[in-house]
């Protein structure tokens, strides 16, 4: 049997967001942090093979996870208002 030639790849970086969409569709934020709590965050997203954004949001789904339920509600009820400002799906309580 003939060989199959290699299947021909799409030119550039393939996208390393959520679920595999961009990154560059994703809103940006940015933080000023002091030079050792960086370098942590560096360090541990080499260690780990994560992006930096990856740790990020780990770290803010932890915090949120230990919200109090009546300020859950009030966060809820605003990152939604947020989210429509930011023309973006909000998605369902849980899902990632």
């Amino acid at each position: 049997m003939p060989e199959k030639p290699p299947a021909k790849r799409r030119p550039g970086r393939p996208p390393k967001g959520p679920d595999g969409t961009k990154v560059r569709l994703l809103p940006q934020v940015t933080v000023r942090l002091p030079v050792p709590l960086m370098a942590r965050l560096v360090a541990c997203s080499k260690v780990r093979g994560v992006p930096v954004s990856a740790i990020v949001a780990d770290a803010l789904r932890r915090e949120f996870a230990e919200i109090a339920p009546e300020d859950g509600r009030t966060i809820g009820a605003l990152a939604q208002r947020e989210a429509g400002r930011l023309r973006v799906r909000f998605p369902d309580e849980g899902a990632e």
